[in-house]
């Protein structure tokens, strides 16, 4: 949506442009057909001569003859036959003529013509770009979160009748790493010596110079547990217990998890929530690599050929412990639950 003055008023971004776009994309059809006329002209042959009159029959079977004249290397005929060009007018400048419509386009979007576009020769020093990229962001980031919490967040926390507010925090765009670092580390972080890593994600993730969880995640975290809207994460006994005893380090799961990761969920084993954890980013293991890290998760091979019993690979999350329990607080447990549990009731 754009705005104008300080309401919004729901109006696309590209609804503006649109026209605009919509001829540009003619001319470059234009463009395009041009060119192709320029490469493959349209030929004129004439068949005969005062001396040599054409039948309905010559001139249909010269016809088929130079159907595919622009592909011949030669096309031998009578003397009698004449074959000429129909030149095309070629525009002078074609390169410059979708530049009218790209200034345009630009000038609506409000973006900065360096980001819309990718061109290269707009581009200045890294820290000019960042610097710029950021002053376009951040106003449309701040439209978003007004738009998107009181359209959405606000009306469902209405109609569910619950108090409280719920926030849209935009996460930090970090530079990638250089590939090679990530090779070592990762490698650094997999690789074990009596049981222990070489350095823990934690470590590897300073390594990588990624965001850690930010003072305002954790005031968030504070909020979320005041009003009881943590989701939580169902461990089978006595798993959770190991993580509350400080013994387990890690989880092992046979799915990708997309969601809830760096998020803090409730631990939860059993009948009991033993405190609150975030899941790191998973990281895709083998058996072999299962075996060697079971010091960490602590799932035992028995565990994982009943649990898992055809799976070749299998991803492992580190944990970071948020808070526990003391003692462990009873919650309304149900027999049957996988993985998340999205609304937690204590007892």
């Amino acid at each position: 949506f754009e705005t104008l003055g300080d309401e919004l008023l729901g109006i696309p971004l590209l609804l503006p442009m649109f026209r605009t776009l919509e001829r540009l994309s003619n001319v470059e059809f234009a463009i395009a057909q041009s060119l192709y006329k320029h490469g493959l002209p349209t030929r004129s042959v004439a068949v005969g001569d005062p001396d040599h009159p054409p039948t309905a029959e010559d001139i249909e079977k010269v016809a088929d003859q130079v159907k595919n004249l622009d592909s011949a290397s030669e096309y031998v005929h009578p003397y009698y036959f004449k074959v000429d060009t129909i030149e095309t007018k070629f525009p002078s400048n074609i390169q410059n003529i979708p530049e009218f419509f790209l200034a345009q386009i630009v000038a609506l979007s409000g973006i900065p013509r360096r980001f819309l576009l990718g061109e290269e020769k707009f581009a200045s020093t890294v820290t000019a770009l960042q610097r710029n990229l950021a002053m376009m962001l951040e106003p449309l980031q701040a439209r978003v979160k007004t738009w998107v919490e009181e359209q959405i967040f606000q009306r469902v926390l209405a109609i569910r009748k619950h108090e409280g507010e719920v926030k849209l925090i935009w996460k930090t765009i970090t530079e990638p790493a250089e590939p090679r670092l990530v090779e070592d580390t990762v490698k650094l972080a997999r690789t074990f010596i009596d049981g222990k890593p070489l350095i823990t994600w934690e470590e590897a993730r300073q390594r990588l110079k990624l965001p850690t969880t930010p003072a305002e995640s954790r005031a968030t975290t504070l909020m979320q547990l005041k009003n009881n809207e943590l989701a939580g994460i169902y461990l089978v006994e006595p798993h959770g217990e190991l993580i509350w005893l400080g013994r387990k380090k890690a989880i092992v799961k046979s799915v990708r998890f997309s969601s809830h990761i760096g998020e803090p969920l409730y631990l939860l084993s059993g009948k009991f929530c033993y405190g609150i954890i975030r899941l790191d980013s998973p990281v895709e293991i083998s058996l072999k690599e299962f075996r060697e890290l079971i010091p960490k998760h602590l799932v035992s091979e028995e565990e994982r050929e009943q649990w898992w019993p055809h799976k070749r690979k299998l991803f492992y999350y580190p944990i970071v412990v948020e808070k526990l329990f003391n003692p462990p607080r009873r919650w309304k447990y149900e027999p049957g639950i996988q993985n998340f549990v999205q609304h937690v009731e204590f007892l």
